[in-house]
């Protein structure tokens, strides 16, 4: 089989000011980085409104840590719609290094449905990561020296939650003594993308608001119960400084020129896990259709751009598009295809429940027996999706997702229907209650002793109307990754909370959640390497 990296280097891509005049950009408009990496300015906002049709693709849960193929799936469909007329965009999060050299390997699709150049984009790219992880150490260095310097805000030490982070997996970090030679402090890192910091740069809307929201996230509590904010501190001005590039979308393209914007990345177990508010704001100006990514399940990242990021974006999707495999619903089957689509089943369903089509997207592998591919299209449609479809973009490219595009394209739709789960007078209980037995299929939640007395500390704030963030394992509709299929006769224990005012949400950890991964074993950074014509080799 043909490596993604050979294929890629044999394409030659468009200049990127030729991609971004194809939607109406003016080179004025951009930052350049090289020939085919630009950044759009925010001023091509002004004066423009939200016209395109706002598809979201997610998944059921992934059989492995490679996932079913939803980027691959949202890239081919973008193609096909392209090839079929109409300009469509591709939004998508910005790879983290930590799985680009841990399990998953590059993030970029794959085969004839890749985003281009995919080098770059899993590593370095434009820098955005690097930008939030100098800004939220800056606040966790200025947190430190002001404790230091006297601690005038009454800060309390064992109070405090805000992390420092870089973009690596890196196990020994997690818990840690610092502070050897002078006061000691036991402390933990994080990796960026389950940063607050990156939480905000994707969801402000534009620089005052991302200012603003990095004035209001808090690091702990003082003396008298209240939250200490970055604002207080005085550390959330010099962050806007080191984050007012990395707020602008990145413009790349796909293997076939379609423009695609790959703007931050927050994980979608522990974070929100979806593109930025102003990526997709600016693709909804600017294209006809707009396909996105939610990260993981229905259970996961389509429950948290529902709650999360679409009353931030201010625009709710019309469709979603439920990408599936057939080693998938055989690993949720215990090996049996007809106990599997129990799963795809309740996948379909939770689409449903918030109000939105389903077009199922059958992600085709070779070797794949031709009659379990029927039988789980046959299945789809009387579980209620709008239609199903094979997608072959992997090995075809948009060739290979066409039939999905027209089958979108004839989809009626209407963005009205989409409902949320609860509104923000639920009590933060009640929220976590509904989507527990409403999409993971749980009998209840269960907090601990810990959970407990921290809800009753949000609940004395005032900060019940804030959304929540469920962090969860994204193997399993339950908390526990190794139970399979549909899952029955369980509670989901809440373990703990943390508070992100400046992201704007409660995130509720749902079992035993690492925000700091390790490596496996055999690390993918293993396989990377440099050829003697300096070409990157091995990031799949």
């Amino acid at each position: 089989m043909t490596k993604d990296f050979e294929i890629a280097s044999k394409v030659r891509l468009k200049p990127i000011r030729e991609v971004a005049g194809g939607l109406g950009l003016s080179p004025e408009r951009l930052f350049m980085y090289g020939e085919h990496i630009a950044k759009v300015k925010l001023e091509a906002l002004l004066g423009t409104s939200k016209r395109a049709r706002y598809v979201v693709v997610s998944g059921i849960n992934p059989a492995s840590s490679r996932g079913e193929g939803k980027t691959t799936v949202a890239i081919g469909l973008a193609m096909a719609l392209c090839r079929l007329g109409k300009r469509a965009i591709l939004t998508l999060r910005e790879p983290s290094m930590g799985p680009v050299f841990g399990i998953k390997g590059g993030a970029t699709g794959g085969g004839f449905a890749q985003i281009l150049p995919m080098e770059d984009i899993n590593l370095h790219f434009t820098g955005d990561f690097h930008a939030v992880t100098q800004a939220q150490n800056l606040a966790a260095a200025v947190l430190g020296a002001h404790r230091f310097h006297g601690n005038c805000l009454g800060i309390e030490p064992r109070s405090v939650w805000w992390p420092r982070v870089m973009d690596l997996n890196e196990r020994q970090l997690r818990h840690i003594v610092a502070g050897i030679g002078g006061e000691l402090e036991e402390t933990r890192f994080e990796i960026t993308p389950a940063s607050e910091t990156m939480a905000i740069l994707a969801l402000a809307k534009g620089l005052d608001d991302l200012r603003l929201r990095l004035g209001r996230a808090s690091v702990g509590f003082d003396a008298q119960g209240g939250l200490v904010t970055l604002e207080a501190l005085g550390a959330s001005g010099a962050m806007t400084a080191l984050l007012k590039h990395a707020l602008l979308p990145n413009l790349v393209q796909t293997i076939e020129h379609t423009p695609c914007l790959v703007h931050a990345g927050p994980f979608a177990n522990i974070a929100h896990g979806a593109s930025s508010v102003v990526a997709d704001t600016l693709a909804l100006a600017l294209g006809d259709i707009v396909v996105t990514e939610a990260g993981f399940g229905t259970d996961c990242g389509l429950e948290k751009l529902a709650h999360i990021k679409v009353p931030a974006l201010g625009t709710a999707p019309e469709l979603v598009v439920l990408v599936v495999t057939l080693q998938g619903l055989l690993n949720h089957g215990n090996g049996g295809l007809k106990a599997g689509l129990s799963h795809l089943q309740k996948h379909i369903e939770n689409v449903r429940t918030f109000g939105l089509p389903c077009l199922v997207a059958l992600n085709v592998f070779a070797g794949d027996a031709p009659g379990h591919l029927r039988t789980i299209e046959d299945a789809a449609l009387g579980f209620g999706a709008s239609g199903a479809r094979k997608v072959r973009a992997h090995a075809l490219g948009s060739a290979g997702a066409m039939d999905l595009a027209e089958l979108l394209l004839e989809a009626h739709t209407e963005r009205q229907g989409f409902r949320p789960l609860y509104t923000q007078e639920y009590a933060t209980q009640d929220k976590l209650h509904r989507i527990a037995t409403t999409l993971y299929g749980a009998d209840d939640v269960r907090f601990s002793p810990k959970a407990a007395k921290e809800l009753e500390r949000i609940e004395a704030l005032g900060l019940t109307g804030l959304p929540v963030n469920i962090a969860k394992t994204p193997m399993s509709l339950s908390h526990d990754p190794q139970r399979k299929g549909v899952p029955k006769d369980f509670i989901v224990p809440i373990e703990g909370f943390r508070i992100a005012t400046g992201a704007g949400f409660i995130t509720a950890f749902a079992g035993d959640i690492q925000t700091m991964p390790g490596l496996p074993g055999r690390p993918a950074a293993l396989g990377v390497d440099v050829n003697g014509q300096g070409n990157i080799l091995g990031l799949f």
